[in-house]
């Protein structure tokens, strides 16, 4: 999907769709897909934070937040 947005010179609209599945889906596969997205186009570091929020918000139901901070080698906060 990036690829084809990328073509069309929508790259920044891959980080909204990723952003939307991340919040609907919330598999760790969602996020690191958000993540490429947004590394690039350059705006990781001020959409981190939500993306990291989304999946707090669900911490109680499964290990989706510590896989992804793993994932990052934060193994500080998983």
């Amino acid at each position: 999907m990036r690829a084809r947005y990328t073509r069309a010179g929508r790259a920044a609209e891959t980080v909204s769709v990723r952003r939307e599945r991340l919040r609907a889906e919330r598999p760790p596969a969602a996020y690191q897909q958000l993540r490429a997205a947004a590394q690039a186009v350059d705006c990781w570091e001020t959409g981190r934070e939500g993306a990291l929020e989304a999946l707090r918000e669900d911490a109680g139901r499964g290990p989706v937040l510590i896989d992804v901070l793993l994932d990052e080698g934060d193994l500080d906060a998983a």
